[in-house]
């Protein structure tokens, strides 16, 4: 990485803090000229999601220990963009996260968020830098941000045992979408 970052915020709807944007130049160290276009965090209540009917009790006494927050743990290319020219899809793009559990708890039980999702479709415009630019291409990416743990609790069955229950969990935080500028 450069010298220095530079980092358009082009999403007025959202304030990004320092760590935020330390996250996303460490994670991507190939580059110093960055535009955020859109933070995406919508919350997909969990009762909304298909699951299957089963009635289990609810847990007690939960503790979740983060072993990650704001982990960045993938990138998804959208499309590279030639100086000067703008361009769109051939067919829509979706990325989504979705929260992931293992161990006996459910998503609802952890108090987990629900799937992310950005949808890029054929009307969406993408454009390269400027022709006055001195870089070459804009490729577009979206950042999946979790947030990574392990937790315990117990279950009680009633009129029977008590079991204690742990796992893993992952949980959507937000999408970046953001584009880098290279000279190549």
């Amino acid at each position: 990485m450069g010298s220095y970052v530079n980092f358009n915020i082009l999403d007025e709807d959202y304030t990004i803090n320092t760590e935020e944007l330390e996250i996303i130049a460490n994670n991507n160290l190939d580059s110093t000229e960055f535009n955020i276009y859109e933070v995406i965090e919508k919350d997909i209540d969990s009762k909304q999601m298909a699951f299957p009917i089963v009635v289990v009790p609810r847990l007690s006494n939960i503790r979740k220990s983060y072993s990650h927050k704001n982990y960045k743990s993938k990138t998804d290319f959208i499309i590279s963009v030639a100086k000067g020219q703008k361009t769109t899809l051939t067919r829509s793009k979706t990325s989504s996260i979705s929260p992931s559990i293992t161990g006996g708890a459910s998503i609802s039980d952890l108090g987990l968020k629900g799937k992310i999702s950005k949808t890029y479709t054929v009307s969406h415009q993408f454009s390269g830098p400027p022709e006055s630019s001195k870089y070459n291409s804009r490729n577009f990416y979206l950042d999946h941000i979790i947030n990574k743990g392990t937790y315990t609790a117990i279950r009680k069955y009633p009129g029977g045992p008590r079991m204690k229950v742990s796992g893993r969990f992952s949980e959507p935080v937000r999408l970046y979408s953001y584009s880098k500028d290279y000279l190549r």
